[in-house]
């Protein structure tokens, strides 16, 4: 995958955190932050944003990871003076997909219909997903 910006991560920290409406309210900031700190850096996305998370360390949380793709290297000097971090996502060798469609409120559906594929075709899932 090529190079990701993030900048900045968020916190998800209530009861319910890993719910669809909990998610929003944080990554739509960080996708506003990111584009805004891209820019003044006089860096264009290159590919579509990515959302991905990881377990926090406090409780029942987890943190979420804005990311757009870059055409730039991790060493690039506007990024660096922005605050903007420059990374390759490590790759996945096996994924199962889906598409979603309509607002993020309606995603738990979407995300059942998967978990129910994983299930019934003998795959366990790894972790945390990745969005584009």
């Amino acid at each position: 995958m090529p190079p990701t910006a993030t900048a900045g991560t968020g916190p998800v920290s209530r009861p319910g955190s890993t719910a669809p409406e909990a998610i929003g309210p944080v990554i739509g900031p960080l996708y506003a932050r990111l584009t805004e700190l891209l820019a003044q850096a006089g860096i264009r996305p290159s590919g579509p944003g990515t959302a991905r998370y990881e377990p926090s360390p406090v409780g029942e949380s987890v943190t979420v990871h804005a990311g757009i793709q870059v055409a730039v290297d991790a060493d690039h000097p506007g990024a660096w003076a922005a605050g903007i971090a420059i990374v390759d996502l490590p790759p996945i060798e096996t994924a199962v997909t889906v598409v979603h469609h309509g607002p993020m409120a309606d995603l738990l559906p979407t995300l059942q219909t998967l978990a129910h594929w994983i299930a019934s075709h003998g795959y366990i899932s790894a972790g945390y997903t990745r969005e584009l």
